[in-house]
């Protein structure tokens, strides 16, 4: 058993030692949270899923990114405006915008003239119009798996 005068000498002397971070010669910097001068795209959470569709038909590949978690739980569109690809050659997108709620293991699918978004025993035909909120059953269980994986 540790003695208490052992225990607080121990104590003492870890919080007096100095941390690596102050004698390191190359400290990491702390990046400042909502610096009113940082330009992002996109910004959504953590466990994100994108989702690429012409989500507005105007002919570009714009960007629904699918949020099931706290605290940014949505599904976001990040409208492409087509720029000029000479000046961009990677699209920049237009500030995102909340479109409905998020939903877990959402993917896209693309077919002939259609791009379907899914769920796990759902499909959103109008995923466009609705986003999440008017799935229709695929008649398959959710999890095929007798474990639940």
């Amino acid at each position: 058993m540790i003695r208490p005068l052992v225990l607080i000498f121990v104590l003492v002397l870890i919080w007096s030692a100095p941390s690596k971070a102050a004698t390191d010669p190359n400290p990491l910097l702390r990046l400042k949270y909502q610096n009113p001068g940082l330009r992002v795209d996109l910004g959504v959470g953590l466990w994100a899923e994108p989702l690429p569709m012409d989500f507005d038909g105007d002919g570009f590949l714009d960007l629904v990114v699918n949020c099931p978690d706290v605290p940014f739980n949505g599904a976001y569109f990040f409208r492409n405006p087509g720029m000029d690809t000479t000046l961009h050659p990677s699209p920049v997108f237009q500030p995102g915008k909340r479109i409905s709620a998020g939903h877990f293991n959402a993917a896209v699918s693309y077919g002939e003239n259609e791009v379907t978004v899914m769920t796990p025993g759902k499909k959103y035909p109008h995923f466009t119009q609705d986003g999440f909120s008017k799935g229709v059953s695929l008649g398959l269980p959710a999890n095929i798996h007798p474990r639940r994986v």
